[in-house]
């Protein structure tokens, strides 16, 4: 929704920092789908979850599936992303595709949204948000 929610913006001339903890980019889950063993979250599940949260959109549509929108013009983005988190796939994608640099923190060995938890690792991605929005 971060990612949607900036396009909008984008598409206005506003170019807010989009700070980013294990982003969904993708509603369609493409297959073949190898992920790294995660104990949070599995394709299937994400599936069907896009499914109850699309509605009638099609899960290409930008506000489903925002790494297929339009990624120019968006402002500084800081992506912090775990190597064992299923979605981290969506998180390389959109450093791939993206045509400004977007700062990756990658957490090797780290699960869903890893900054959010009383870890050590954590402070490194806070630092990094924390030093865009200044």
């Amino acid at each position: 929704m971060a990612l949607a929610a900036a396009q909008l913006l984008a598409a206005d001339g506003l170019r807010p920092p989009l700070l980013l903890s294990a982003p969904w980019l993708d509603g369609a889950v493409p297959s073949p789908w190898t992920a790294p063993r995660d104990p949070w979250l599995a394709a299937p599940g994400l599936r069907r979850a896009a499914e109850l949260y699309r509605g009638d959109l099609p899960v290409e549509h930008p506000f489903v599936s925002p790494l297929h929108g339009d990624l120019h013009g968006l402002g500084p983005i800081v992506v912090a992303s775990g190597t064992r988190d299923v979605l981290h796939r969506d998180a390389l994608r959109l450093e791939e595709r993206c045509p400004d640099p977007v700062r990756m923190v990658v957490g090797r060995g780290l699960l869903h949204n890893w900054p959010l938890l009383p870890i050590p690792e954590a402070r490194r991605a806070l630092r990094a948000f924390v030093d865009a929005l200044r």
